[in-house]
Formats: C-alpha cells, sequence, structure tokens
C-alpha cells in the first residue's frame, strides 16, 4: 500500500479516524491536568540502650537489635507484609502510589536472598498536600516508638534497658513532585495518532471491495490514441 493509497483510507474512515483523536484528546487532557504529589522519606534507627559495653548504640547492628526492629514493623503494619519489588531501592512513585505510606526494614540482599544488614526502619509517605504528608509521617513515627515500647514493657525490660529510636533527618523535608507531563503527552498523542491509523486501515482490509472502490476514485492516466498510417 502506498502513501496515498493510505491517505486515501484514512479519508473514507474519516468515522474511526474522528474517534481515534477524541480518544486521544481525552487521554492528553486526563495526563495534563494529573495534580502533583507530595513525597518525603525518613530513616527510623532503633538504638540499643548504653552501657559499658556498648558505649555507642548508633553502632550496635546486632542480629537481635534488626529481628526486634523487623517485629516492631510487622507490628505497625498489623502483620502484612511490604509487597516484593524487582529492587529494594524502588519508592512509593515508582509504584504508582499517589496517596498513602510503607514501612519497611531495608533489604540490601539480592534477588535469592534477604539481608537485613541496619536496625531501622524506611517511611516513605507521598499525599496530596504537604500538610497530609508531614502529618501522617508524624503518625506513624509515633506508631513506631509506641509499638516498641509496649514490646520491651510487656516483656517487663527496665527502662533504663530499653531500645530507643532516632529519627532521620530530625525534620524531613517534603518535596512536590510532578513527573514529566510535557513528554507523557507528546508520547500519548504519537500513540494515539499511531494507533488510530493503524484501526483505520485494519478496518478497511475487512471491508469487501474496498480496494477496487478506492482504484475506481483515483484518476487514470490518459492514453494518447494511435496513429494509424494514411492509404492514400
Amino acid at each position: 500500500m502506498t502513501a496515498t493509497d493510505a491517505l486515501l483510507v484514512l479519508r473514507q474512515r474519516w468515522y474511526i479516524v474522528l474517534a481515534g483523536l477524541l480518544l486521544t484528546g481525552a487521554v492528553v487532557v486526563n495526563v495534563a491536568t494529573v495534580p502533583a504529589v507530595y513525597v518525603t522519606q525518613a530513616d527510623v534507627l532503633f538504638l540499643a540502650p548504653q552501657s559499658a559495653q556498648n558505649p555507642n548504640p548508633i553502632k550496635d547492628s546486632s542480629e537481635s537489635l534488626i529481628a526486634t526492629t523487623g517485629l516492631v514493623a510487622r507490628m505497625v503494619r498489623n502483620g502484612k507484609e511490604e509487597p516484593a519489588t524487582a529492587s529494594s531501592g524502588v519508592t512509593l512513585t515508582g509504584k504508582g502510589v499517589r496517596r498513602g505510606y510503607s514501612i519497611r526494614l531495608p533489604d540490601s540482599g539480592g534477588q535469592w536472598a534477604n539481608n537485613f544488614d541496619r536496625p531501622e526502619l524506611d517511611i516513605q509517605v507521598v499525599g496530596p498536600s504537604k500538610t497530609w504528608v508531614r502529618s501522617t509521617l508524624d503518625r506513624q513515627v509515633l506508631r513506631i516508638n509506641r509499638a516498641l515500647h509496649d514490646l520491651q514493657a510487656a516483656d517487663g525490660a527496665a527502662s533504663q534497658d530499653f531500645i530507643t529510636t532516632s529519627l532521620t533527618p530530625a525534620v524531613a523535608t517534603v518535596v512536590r513532585t510532578e513527573g514529566q507531563p510535557k513528554r507523557a503527552v507528546a508520547a500519548v498523542v504519537a500513540l494515539g495518532t499511531i494507533l488510530t491509523a493503524l484501526a483505520a486501515l485494519g478496518f478497511d482490509r475487512t471491508v469487501p471491495g474496498a480496494r477496487r472502490r478506492r482504484a475506481a476514485l483515483q484518476p487514470q492516466p490518459m492514453t494518447q490514441p494511435r496513429q494509424g498510417s494514411d492509404p492514400t
């Protein structure tokens, strides 16, 4: 099929082209008007009680402390596990979440084995406003500290032997993110145009006699009459 044939098909199947362009326009408007979201991230570091044997709690990454950190994470998540991802560095916005939070024990392991080597919880929050994000982060930090306190109190630990926490950063920064709407719009327009053309061409192939009718509409080249010999 030549370019001229393709243009004739698009002209004849104008109703398909119109429907495709309207759908593409609707998607473009939806993509271009997606509201911005706000995100923040903070780490809650679990600290063993300071003692003569442990003068620097920040450097203590014992298995028991990491296990306690993981247990607290399960408590505040009500026993639910965080969905597995291909990379531990995947963010909430990378998962398509626009309102919510996550609390997880960072895993530095690979695809086949877990490796929890830091007694800290990673908190990520994404939401529609700075106020909502900050208040949600504060609530999750409070829940973690409360769960840690209740866990140790239930075990009968003395208050001076309690594991404590430290928030990093102390004041989390909330960042506005909008993605790249211009690139998204350009991609939608290109994809919508291609799919519309393919739909019109594909539909035309299913209509009997469509090719013959197009050939009849095309101007035919004029032929010169043959010159006969003069009998005289």
